[in-house]
């Protein structure tokens, strides 16, 4: 809901990276809000506003990423673009697994969520801060160094 409410309100004049910046500040804070212990109306909205926060910098990312490509190598780009989609999906609940896993052999469960949701936070943080730049410089073949394309 948040990916098609997105779209109507942010500001239209929003480029991508800065829906991209906005959505992801916003997964992040969350996924580290929900690192300590709350109670469970709490953590429902914190994870409502993730997943706002996620509908809101996945669609901005991928249409940033797709308009930075020359039309003829868009086929390739999408590909790419779902391939990066299957490996964070599979990174992240392999981090999370890993923490809640170390936490149980440590015989403290509660820090194992903390600590996932902590590694989570971090890793929205870093997809935030490689989508800030903005590939129009690029976009649809304009050479990336003077003279070379």
């Amino acid at each position: 809901m948040a990916a098609v409410a997105a779209e109507r309100i942010l500001p239209a004049r929003w480029p991508d990276r800065y829906r991209c910046t906005v959505g992801g500040i916003l997964a992040s804070s969350c996924a580290a809000a929900l690192a300590f212990p709350e109670p469970v109306g709490a953590m429902m909205l914190w994870l409502g506003l993730l997943g706002v926060g996620l509908g809101i910098y996945i669609p901005a990312n991928n249409s940033s990423i797709m308009t930075a490509v020359p039309p003829q190598q868009a086929a390739a780009a999408g590909g790419m673009v779902n391939m990066a989609r299957s490996l964070g999906t599979a990174l992240g609940v392999a981090t999370v697994t890993l923490a809640l896993h170390t936490a149980g052999r440590l015989d403290d469960a509660r820090s194992g969520a903390a600590a996932a949701m902590v590694m989570l936070a971090a890793a929205a943080l870093v997809a935030t801060w490689a989508g800030r730049r903005d590939g129009s410089a690029r976009r649809h073949g304009a050479p990336a160094v003077a003279g070379r394309r």
